[in-house]
């Protein structure tokens, strides 16, 4: 028998090269609330292991989780780190060190040493991966912090950049936790504004000779009064501990009727790994053509910011009335740039969306076809996002002795889902975007791997496969029940958990169970109609672009309808097989 082989080309500008989306996955399968906020890391020493974070908006907090994944981004555990701020937990980061070890951190209302709340950072690290994690600090420093965005040096240095307020002036500083440490250093000056001039720290980076370049946004202003907003940026050769004069980078131009996003966003992404490219900037932003709709655009650096290439149309043919928003940029080891976003172009309201990801392969200087790489459009207006939730701050207790408290909903505080989305390059140069997607009725988080390569089969599957059944196993996603028809909604995935490639297609085949006839419940979606023993479930479609499931992979979600009897519902058993073979009708 030949084993069908799977094979990714690696990037190159010798070959056409295409962007392969693999199956959507649920990441945070643990609950139904609402999650915004997020990002996602890669292990530098394990391309299999990924961590995540999200802020849970809790019927009483918000609350951040972390999402650890030791199998490439399949499955994923929620872990909650221990002794988060009483009132609630935002902006959360994740990053890793040099040496695998993992540095989380939130903002809250934590006691000073005065026990007086007051607004801090909060740091913890794990050791094993993400599964448990230990405080390590809490630090911030004036009015604030807010904004921290994190990034650790080759030497397991981590960066923490905030933006504070002290005597009526916005800074933007720098903490440095040295390795082996628990206290931090700072905050480190980078920036101080004129009164009257708002700061905004974006993402700090590291160059490959431990060079620390921390981007910031001056602004004066609302958007509808100062759509303009002045980009800079700030150089340290010594860790921190000096910065050079901030130096202008650009400008960014915003609409303040921009239905979903009129604050816009920037993100950076360094090259730390090609020998093509080594120590190029990336700078990508969402832009306004006068209209209330967003495009994207990128520059880059090849002087370690001091000049920068003119701007970039991302997507050289956007659609039209197409908005853009929440971007994310992210280079892998081969010196490939991933950039990932949400994107009304399908949208006949402007308030659906999906997650879009191109890739540039010559150093940002053009970019692939966009493709879709969320299977379905999601609604920025489920009802679910609309429950009440008390603010971080509440309740607060007056000057007078009075106690107010502060109520909002999750589409309220972010209407696009949080001030960023996550993407992240592994070790093996694969991309795993997170983003939020309402499909099962709230935001959540979902991810799928990304690769720019071509899929290659050495030889075709048997026609019909006698050990499919042990080859593959059921994975479910939060099941949903309908009151009104009595009818319950199951999302069946199928995981490859053997050693050897599973080809498209598989067909799922219903079989009679030990059921007594009139205890059979009944399915209402097969492909063939069929509501019990001999229905079937076409699951090639959930393979997206992939012709086969390497070790690990799994496919997306296939819905089974199931209509049980009234004195059934709390039990139901459901007997297939696997095949290769379309059942005959």
């Amino acid at each position: 028998m030949l084993v069908p082989a799977v094979l990714f080309l690696a990037a190159s500008t010798a070959v056409a090269e295409t962007i392969q989306v693999e199956p959507n996955i649920l990441v945070s399968r643990e609950s139904a609330l609402p999650k915004i906020q997020m990002m996602v890391v890669a292990d530098p020493k394990d391309a299999k292991h990924l961590i995540g974070t999200a802020i849970a908006a809790t019927p009483v907090e918000d609350a951040c989780m972390v999402y650890v994944s030791f199998d490439g981004g399949y499955l994923w555990k929620a872990v909650v780190p221990p002794g988060l701020p009483e009132t609630g937990s935002g902006d959360p980061q994740v990053v890793f060190d040099d040496q695998g070890i993992a540095y989380f951190s939130t903002l809250g209302l934590v006691p000073d040493e005065n026990k007086r709340l007051r607004f801090m950072v909060v740091l913890y690290r794990s050791h094993d991966g993400g599964l448990s994690w230990q405080k390590i600090s809490a630090f911030g420093a004036g009015t604030g912090p807010d904004h921290d965005m994190a990034i650790a040096d080759d030497t397991g240095r981590l960066f923490v950049s905030v933006v504070y307020r002290i005597g009526g002036h916005e800074n933007v500083g720098v903490y440095r936790l040295d390795p082996g440490e628990t206290s931090l250093h700072g905050p480190l000056r980078v920036a101080t504004a004129d009164a009257g001039l708002g700061l905004f720290n974006w993402n700090p980076l590291v160059l490959s000779d431990g060079t620390l370049f921390v981007p910031f946004e001056a602004t004066r202003g609302p958007v509808s009064g100062a759509p303009k907003r002045e980009l800079f940026a700030a150089i340290s050769h010594d860790s921190g501990a000096t910065f050079s004069p901030a130096r202008r980078i650009g400008t960014q131009t915003l609409n303040n009727n921009n239905p979903v996003n009129p604050y816009g966003n920037v993100t950076f992404a360094v090259d730390g790994g090609s020998a093509r490219f080594r120590d190029r900037l990336y700078m990508l932003w969402n832009e306004s053509d006068g209209s209330a709709d967003y495009h994207l655009k990128l520059a880059y650096s090849t002087d370690r910011g001091a000049s920068w290439s003119a701007e970039r149309d991302v997507d050289a043919r956007p659609a039209q009335h197409a908005n853009a928003f929440r971007p994310v940029i992210a280079v892998n080891r081969q010196g490939v740039v991933g950039i990932s976003w949400l994107d009304t172009r399908d949208s006949p309201t402007g308030r659906t969306y999906r997650e879009f990801f191109t890739a540039s392969l010559d150093g940002g200087e053009s970019f692939q076809t966009p493709v879709a790489v969320s299977s379905v459009s999601s609604s920025l207006d489920e009802a679910a996002n609309y429950a009440f939730h008390p603010t971080i701050d509440s309740p607060r207790r007056a000057a007078d002795g009075s106690i107010e408290f502060s109520f909002d909903t999750t589409l309220g505080r972010a209407p696009d889902g949080g001030d960023f989305m996550g993407l992240t390059a592994d070790a093996s140069g694969t991309f795993h975007p997170f983003w939020i997607d309402t499909r099962t009725g709230t935001f959540q988080v979902w991810t799928a791997a990304v690769h720019i390569g071509l899929q290659t089969v050495a030889a075709p599957p048997e026609a019909a496969d006698p050990e499919l059944n042990q080859r593959l196993r059921p994975v479910f996603d939060p099941a949903g029940y309908d009151l009104q028809t009595g009818t319950e909604t199951i999302p069946v995935r199928f995981q490859n958990v053997s050693e050897l490639p599973v080809c498209a297609p598989i067909f799922a085949i219903v079989q009679d169970s030990d059921a007594t006839p009139h205890e059979t419940p009944r399915i209402l979606n097969s492909e063939n109609q069929r509501d019990w023993a001999g229905a079937y479930f076409d699951y090639s479609a959930a393979f997206r672009d992939l012709a086969c499931l390497a070790p690990r992979q799994m496919t997306e979600a296939v819905t089974w309808r199931v209509q049980p009897l009234v004195s059934e519902r709390t039990f139901v058993t459901l007997r297939f097989r696997l095949s290769h073979v379309r059942p005959k009708q």
